[in-house]
Formats: C-alpha cells, sequence, structure tokens
C-alpha cells in the first residue's frame, strides 16, 4: 500500500502518498540531473536518489517535531546546501 504522510489543513484530514512522490522526483529530477553528468546506471542512481531523499527528509522531520519554530527559508536553503554544497 505504500508509505503516506497525513496532514491537516482547514479541519480537513489529507493524506499524501510518499510513495508516488518519490517516483516522481525519481523520474522528473534524479535521472534527468544525473544522465545531464553523464551517470547512466539506473542501479546508482537509485542508490544515490534514496540518500539524498533520506537527508532531505531527516531534516524536515527534525523541523516539525520542533513545530516548525525555524524559518521555512531556512530549511530550504539548508536542504539546497546539502544537495549543491559548491
Amino acid at each position: 500500500s505504500g508509505s503516506q504522510i497525513y496532514y491537516k489543513e482547514n479541519d480537513n484530514l489529507y493524506t499524501f502518498n510518499t510513495d508516488e512522490f518519490y517516483d516522481t522526483l525519481l523520474e522528473k529530477l534524479w535521472i534527468p540531473a544525473c544522465k545531464q553528468k553523464g551517470l547512466t546506471d539506473y542501479t546508482i542512481i537509485n542508490y544515490m536518489s534514496k540518500y539524498y531523499l533520506s537527508g532531505m527528509t531527516a531534516i524536515i522531520n527534525d523541523w516539525v517535531n520542533k513545530n516548525c519554530e525555524d524559518d521555512i527559508i531556512l530549511i530550504c536553503e539548508i536542504i539546497i546546501m546539502c544537495v549543491r554544497p559548491e
């Protein structure tokens, strides 16, 4: 059935299918970005994308667990710095 994130908006509970999101992210972002850099091995691309996604998820989970106290722009900038350190 896959992983889901539950979120509430205007007193309604919604679900977000994380597996579907991951597949879309892999297809639309990771594979093209890796191919652009000359990396075409799907197995390597798949593992690398999971590595980066796990890191992003850890940052977001920590931010949410701290009641989203830090500015969202700061969180986005930190994720970008981790993904593109140069």
